[in-house]
């Protein structure tokens, strides 16, 4: 989203916003078998819900005799960056920039279902605060 307002001819306030959310939830794991294959199927096989146990937020899976661990794969991410520009041109070519961006995001490491939940979420989370100053003057060379 953008939004832009002139002042003056040499002033103008500029506003940027980007919400962002992701989720996904893992439902099907699979084990490496014969990785050269040129045919897919061939290049893994899917581990039966039956030998595969969540503790937590690590899934444990067994194949024949062998048992190894995983963490969780799944997780939802929110993100809200928005950017405020002031800009001056304080002599024709010259101009004079004042930026604030501010940003929130998190990852978490558990599923949370729905984009109405996690878009709600998104507006608590911390945030950080940039401040930067820019000038541009113009040499008549």
């Amino acid at each position: 989203m953008k939004a832009q307002v002139n002042i003056t001819p040499d002033f103008s306030i500029q506003a940027y916003a980007s919400p962002f959310t992701s989720i996904a939830k893992f439902d099907e794991f699979k084990e490496a078998a014969d990785t050269k294959s040129w045919i897919d199927s061939r290049r893994y096989t899917v581990i039966d819900a039956q030998n595969l146990t969540l503790d937590g937020t690590t899934y444990t899976a067994t194949s024949g005799k062998n048992s190894y661990k995983f963490s969780n794969p799944n997780f939802s991410f929110n993100e809200f960056r928005s950017n405020l520009v002031a800009r001056w041109e304080y002599l024709p070519g010259s101009t004079l920039y004042f930026v604030w961006e501010h940003t929130m995001s998190q990852r978490d490491k558990g599923y949370r279902s729905g984009w109405g939940d996690n878009l709600d979420r998104m507006f608590g989370l911390a945030d950080t605060n940039t401040f930067m100053v820019k000038m541009n003057y113009w040499f008549n060379l």
